[in-house]
């Protein structure tokens, strides 16, 4: 991060406990079938809990878009999370680090044994972070794709908006990734700021169009470098394969 830079709210660069839902912090710590309790399936293979409060959401957000202007007015360029996207950060870019660190230990690795063992959930161990923003005059919406992770932790930070739900379409390996949906795959999950969305990275799943307003998420791809070395980058197909699993 630019040493010049002066963070408008320096608390939201670690996950502090005073940022977490109370009953999130408690689930969080409690054993991994009282965690899997807690979870929300809001969808299949969606689990969906309330992670932040809306305060630390705002304050969150606001950072963000302080470092956007930061960037604009000295000349600089911030790099964009991916090929899709065309807005949002790569959060290890700009000073997120340890906060991504925070959400892969604290609350990804914990759901991740709780609800993703037989994926690699069980061993996380590295991670990639970024934020993405969608608007109607901008990025609209996100085709179907699987994620380059093990377990995605997807947190909405707001603000006001309509539409851009998360769609999903069923856990496929990149093999299968474009075979029809089964019937009882397809649901759509509404997103609320605060709640984070959990999921394996090969469930299929797209961003319907925001309407009106912007939604800005922090996402998290959480990866397991001893579940890659055993099943192979992409993974393999085996039995969380819903293709292989219905024939």
């Amino acid at each position: 991060m630019d040493a010049r830079y002066t963070a408008l709210h320096d608390d939201v660069y670690r996950l502090r406990d005073e940022h977490l839902v109370p009953a999130a912090l408690a689930a969080l710590r409690a054993p991994p079938g009282e965690l899997a309790a807690f979870a929300r399936e809001a969808a299949p293979g969606v689990f969906a809990l309330p992670l932040l409060t809306p305060a630390s959401c705002a304050r969150l957000r606001a950072e963000l878009q302080h470092r956007e202007r930061f960037a604009r007015s000295t000349g600089g360029a911030l790099q964009r999370p991916n090929s899709m996207n065309r807005d949002g950060v790569m959060l290890a870019e700009v000073g997120f680090d340890a906060l991504l660190d925070d959400l892969r230990e604290r609350v990804a690795s914990p759901l991740g044994r709780a609800l993703f063992a037989h994926v690699g959930g069980g061993s996380l161990d590295h991670h990639h972070g970024f934020t993405v923003e969608y608007s109607p005059a901008r990025d609209r919406d996100l085709s179907l794709h699987i994620d380059d992770a093990e377990v995605t932790l997807n947190v909405c930070l707001g603000d006001a908006f309509a539409g851009g739900a998360l769609a999903v379409l069923g856990h496929r390996c990149l093999a299968h990734a474009e075979t029809p949906t089964d019937d009882g795959e397809e649901a759509v999950v509404e997103y609320a700021v605060g709640t984070a969305l959990v999921h394996a990275g090969t469930l299929r799943h797209l961003a319907e169009p925001v309407t009106d307003g912007s939604r800005v998420n922090l996402i998290v791809w959480c990866r397991s470098a001893r579940f890659r070395q055993a099943n192979g980058v992409p993974a393999r197909c085996g039995e969380w394969c819903a293709r292989l699993i219905r024939g």
